[in-house]
C-alpha cells in the first residue's frame, strides 16, 4: 500500500473511531459529580438523577460508570445484570428489563449473553452508546446542574 493510501487509512480510522481514550476521559471528567465508584460496591449514582433523567438515560449513566470503573482499573467488571442495574438505579426490575431491551435494539447497550434462553443477561454500554450519551444525556445533565436541579 502506498504511503498516501496508508495516511488516508489512518485519517479515516481516527475520524471513524467512536470511543477514543482522550474523548472517553473527558466524558468521565464531565460526569464525575454525578457518579462515584466504591471499589467494593461498584458505581453509585450520587446526584438526584431519579427525578431528572429518564430511565434509559439513568441506565446509560450507570453502565457508563461501570465501563469507567473497569477502564480506570477500579472495578473487575464493566457489565451488570438486570437486578444489579435495577438496584443501583432505583428502576423497577421489569421496567429495567424492558428499557435494556430497547437500548439493546438501538445498539446503545450490548447483551453479552446474546439473549440466550435460560441465561441471565449481562449488559455493557457500547462505544456507540457512549457517543450518544455524550450528545444526548450530557447536555441535559449540564443544563440541570446549572439550574441547581442536580
Amino acid at each position: 500500500m502506498s504511503d498516501e493510501l496508508e495516511a488516508l487509512k489512518e485519517r479515516l480510522k481516527k475520524s471513524i473511531l467512536i470511543s477514543a481514550d482522550e474523548e472517553f476521559l473527558r466524558l468521565l471528567d464531565c460526569v464525575k459529580d454525578h457518579v462515584k465508584i466504591d471499589q467494593s460496591a461498584g458505581p453509585v449514582l450520587v446526584s438526584d438523577v431519579g427525578r431528572n433523567l429518564t430511565y434509559p438515560h439513568r441506565i446509560l449513566l450507570y453502565l457508563l460508570a461501570l465501563r469507567a470503573g473497569k477502564y480506570l482499573d477500579l472495578l473487575q467488571e464493566d457489565s451488570a445484570d438486570v437486578g444489579e442495574i435495577s438496584g443501583k438505579t432505583g428502576i423497577p426490575p421489569n421496567v429495567t428489563s424492558v428499557r435494556l431491551s430497547e437500548l439493546t435494539r438501538r445498539n446503545l447497550v450490548f447483551n453479552l449473553t446474546g439473549g440466550a434462553r435460560g441465561k441471565i443477561g449481562r449488559y455493557r454500554i457500547t462505544d456507540y452508546g457512549i457517543q450518544r450519551f455524550r450528545t444526548d444525556v450530557l447536555p441535559r445533565l449540564r443544563e440541570q446542574a446549572q439550574e441547581g436541579q442536580l
